[in-house]
């Protein structure tokens, strides 16, 4: 399967994401009504290859968090074999 967009979260301070808040955000946009198939990943747990590619590239969607949680971001990363 292919997407229709890669979403990459990262924390500012590197933290790795906690994984069930991850497979549940992941769960959420299988179940919504959002018309393309997107992608989720988290920031630490993809090959650093790919860091520099997906910042040479990357779109910023979303910066904050909850009071005391560490400030994720939202990018979307390009696909491997774009442009």
């Amino acid at each position: 399967d292919t997407s229709d967009l890669d979403l990459v979260i990262r924390t500012p301070d590197a933290a790795p994401l906690d994984l069930f808040a991850l497979d549940d955000f992941i769960e959420a946009l299988r179940d919504s009504t959002v018309p393309i198939l997107i992608q989720v990943f988290d920031w630490r747990r993809i090959p650093r290859a790919f860091h520099a590619e997906i910042l040479k590239a990357h779109v910023e969607l979303w910066r904050g968090a909850a009071a005391g949680a560490p400030d994720p971001v939202a990018t979307t990363a390009p696909t491997v074999g774009d442009g």
